[in-house]
């Protein structure tokens, strides 16, 4: 059995993926590495095949018969230690990931996965002293380290969004005035805090209060038995609003996270959507993904999601394609 499987989502990153791995393999010592091609264009899986290939991992299409045919691979797979899925078009976020965690489930039959972007990287072993978080108890869904952007902030734990969506709104409507006002009244609201607040107790692991937070979704170790009882992630989300909505899939089953406040990875934030002249797509999928997410799970009334509607369009429809020009510009001047 593969005691643990680490799955790894790629999009026309084959570069950074590929650094990933080199990088973060050397630290730990992994049953397996799965590498999801979600739809990146030929040159980009070109890439990836040639490194596949030279490093002699198992290559899989993804073909029309789905999941049908994990059975028909186990053979072929069971020589491998790496796996490279490809598949023909991009099907986001969830339902690229539940590709992997379903060939975890039928052929490999891992204890845990490791799901983690592309841009998550780590300097130490740290995979087996956050395994002993599951010995936390029989409910432990999930364990998850601290997780540090380039910037020095902390990124766990976060807020759930039915708690600051529709204060988000207030700051779009009032920006750039609203900057002010949410720097007075930041210790409430940021993440760096409530990250602090963690470890300043003092403790080795911490349950995370998953009534108000959830895990940031770029690296979280996870019981595999658990993670198909809840099916894994919602395909209903494209990008954005995974982890709230395994967290309210885990609190309906009584299971709970696990955060290591001492264990640091680093993430260096946005990689993945670096490219200024995609943020206008990207903060409008985000924002169709909490609408879903709030009307499905939170039961946002009609009132509660036309203010966000009507926030989410006034700041990019004014202020990102303005900030995008001003960017542009700075990064212009001598």
């Amino acid at each position: 059995m593969h005691t643990l499987t680490v799955l790894i989502l790629n999009y026309n990153q084959p570069e950074l993926t590929i650094e990933c791995f080199l990088h973060n393999s050397r630290h730990v010592n992994l049953n397996s590495w799965i590498v999801v091609d979600n739809g990146s264009d030929s040159r980009n899986v070109g890439v990836l095949l040639d490194f596949a290939r030279e490093n002699h991992w198992c290559i899989i299409n993804y073909g029309e018969k789905g999941i049908d045919s994990w059975n028909d691979l186990s053979i072929i797979a069971s020589g491998s230690q790496n796996y490279l899925i490809l598949i023909p078009e991009n099907l986001g976020y969830a339902k690229g990931n539940n590709i992997g965690l379903e060939f975890i489930q039928h052929v490999l039959h891992s204890e845990y996965v490791l799901v983690m972007n592309n841009d998550v990287f780590w300097d130490d072993d740290i995979i087996q002293p956050l395994l002993k978080g599951f010995s936390c108890g029989d409910d432990i869904f999930a364990v998850v380290p601290q997780v540090i952007e380039p910037s020095g902030e902390y990124q766990n734990p976060q807020f759930l969004p039915e708690f600051i969506k529709l204060k988000q709104v207030i700051y779009r409507l009032l920006f750039p005035f609203s900057i002010a006002i949410f720097r007075a009244s930041g210790p409430k609201y940021r993440y760096q805090d409530q990250a602090d607040s963690l470890s300043m107790k003092g403790n080795e692991t911490v349950r995370m209060n998953l009534n108000k937070y959830c895990f940031i979704g770029c690296f979280f170790l996870a019981d595999m038995v658990k993670f198909e009882e809840i099916g894994f992630f919602d395909p209903g989300t494209f990008l954005g609003t995974e982890e709230p909505r395994i967290i309210h899939k885990i609190r309906e089953k009584g299971y709970q996270v696990i955060i290591f406040p001492g264990i640091f990875i680093r993430h260096m934030k946005g990689e993945s959507c670096r490219r200024m002249h995609e943020r206008k797509t990207i903060i409008e999928k985000f924002d169709r993904s909490d609408i879903d997410y709030l009307e499905k799970y939170c039961h946002f009334n009609r009132v509660q999601i036309g203010l966000i509607k009507l926030g989410s369009w006034y700041f990019r429809a004014l202020w990102v394609p303005l900030l995008s020009k001003i960017q542009k510009g700075s990064s212009k001047s001598p």
